[in-house]
């Protein structure tokens, strides 16, 4: 018999097959025959054992949380390379950024700021409780609000930019489907941004009103991401050069993969923490 460094014997890790186990995981600690048991005084060949009998589910304990890592990496580099094309398409094709004595640089502070709001910030928003492990739930609400936080302060000042904009040159407001899209989206997140915090961040909700909130707030999360994704694309406007033209599509192909990978992560329960409302 060998004892680990919790003082736990370690024979009781050769488990029987899963089925005839009462086995719980949750994010820091696993359930064996009724004894809880802390992941992180683990060592690798210990949960190796734990992944192998546990191996019938469709992917094991170690292989999510690689794959965990590897989509929040991805999460973090194709948010950062759309914003980066966005930046060069801007400096290269856009002459840049003005103020207001420029009307058409003072726009290119628009797009710039609805990219990283709709995409970056939102993506990181939906995805905090799916791709960020061995964080309390207290500290990934708080990540959740200042995210969401950062895309409403983006949208804001993106659309501050092409109202100002607008009014120098004399243009009229809200005219394109995009406008309409992209003023509906920033509405439903006032809105989800609003209930969210009054629902999950004070105590005297009471856990069923917030079990009953949660669908509603997830989907209109999502509606909300899907919504800024439209606006983003119908936004993009065909370039003057090939290069542009080709920048652009690159872009907007990066983009939609972009929704596509957020969505896949949002719909698989493989990576859902189970964490209690409180």
């Amino acid at each position: 018999m060998s004892i680990n460094s919790n003082g736990e014997d370690e024979d009781d890790l050769l488990l029987t097959p899963e089925e005839d186990l009462n086995l719980k995981i949750t994010q820091r600690s696993i359930t064996i025959h009724g004894k809880v048991r802390s992941l992180k005084g683990m060592g690798r060949e210990q949960l190796q054992v734990i992944d192998l009998k546990i191996g019938k589910q469709n992917m094991g304990l170690l292989s999510v949380e690689n794959v965990r890592r590897y989509y929040f990496w991805a999460t973090q580099f194709i948010g950062l390379l759309i914003v980066c094309l966005t930046l060069v398409h801007i400096i290269q094709h856009k002459n840049g950024f003005g103020g207001r004595s420029y009307p058409k640089l003072e726009f290119n502070w628009h797009y710039i700021f609805m990219m990283l709001g709709f995409t970056y910030f939102f993506a990181n928003a939906l995805t905090v409780f799916r791709l960020m492990p061995l964080l309390s739930k207290q500290k990934l609400k708080y990540i959740h609000l200042g995210t969401n936080g950062a895309v409403i302060f983006c949208a804001a000042l993106g659309l501050f930019f092409v109202i100002d904009e607008r009014d120098i040159l004399g243009k009229a407001h809200f005219q394109s489907l995009h406008s309409w899209i992209g003023i509906f989206t920033i509405g439903l997140l006032v809105v989800q941004f609003i209930l969210g915090s009054v629902f999950y961040l004070s105590p005297k909700i009471s856990l069923s009103y917030k079990e009953a909130m949660m669908p509603w707030h997830v989907k209109i999360g999502i509606s909300a991401f899907i919504l800024g994704i439209g606006a983003i694309i119908t936004g993009l406007k065909k370039g003057s050069s090939d290069s542009e033209r080709l920048l652009i599509n690159f872009t907007g192909a990066f983009v939609i993969i972009y929704c596509f990978f957020i969505l896949h992560v949002l719909n698989d329960t493989k990576y859902k923490f189970n964490y209690r409302l409180r």
